[in-house]
């Protein structure tokens, strides 16, 4: 027998989420109903807005973002909201006013130009003579701050990371000294070997 938990949903028509018909499998009920078209945690629509909540076209100006790009990113953020109106269809959707402030702090901001004084990702592995690789673990351990912004070019968001010139000069000494000491500590070693 198959077991229902391994079955996958999947679209099947305009209608939404629907189970293929599968030879020898009985499926109970409640997975065949229709799902419901009140949202979850919503038994009922509110009549008025609620004092914590900001509606979709605040919290998209909040964001700079466009309102379906506002919905879908607090959507998948599961930032808590409340549907007003009479009708489903209609209502107005009122967002948790400090979920979403606390999504525009960890934005990232809109910028034209790169930022001053900063260096590209290629240029800090030119500069430093490393990898990739090593960029991004100098990154993780906290050696190198990376600034992150969405730079506007050819009318196109893309997001891109800076380093700060003056950090990337101190690594580049930090690194310059410890290639020397490990040069002298090997021309150490050899001189007692000979010894």
């Amino acid at each position: 027998m198959v077991r229902l938990q391994r079955l996958r949903r999947t679209l099947r028509g305009a209608g939404g989420v629907r189970l293929y018909d599968i030879p020898g499998v009985i499926y109970p009920p409640e997975m065949l109903e229709e799902p419901s078209k009140t949202p979850p945690g919503q038994d009922k629509l509110q009549m008025q807005a609620p004092p914590w909540g900001v509606s979709t076209q605040e919290a998209a100006q909040m964001l700079g973002l466009s309102l379906s790009g506002t919905r879908s990113l607090l959507q998948r953020k599961r930032v808590r909201y409340m549907a007003v109106g009479t009708q489903l269809q209609n209502a107005r959707l009122y967002w948790h006013r400090e979920e979403v402030a606390r999504l525009c702090t960890r934005a990232m901001p809109r910028v034209h130009s790169r930022p001053e004084h900063t260096y590209s990702a290629a240029e800090v592995c030119q500069v430093l003579q490393i990898g990739r690789s090593s960029l991004y673990r100098y990154v993780r351990r906290y050696k190198l701050k990376e600034i992150r912004v969405k730079l506007l070019t050819q009318g196109h968001l893309r997001r891109k990371y800076f380093y700060l010139q003056s950090e990337i000069r101190q690594l580049a000494a930090r690194i310059r000294a410890a290639k020397s000491h490990m040069v002298e500590a090997s021309h150490l070693m050899r001189e007692t070997e000979k010894n």
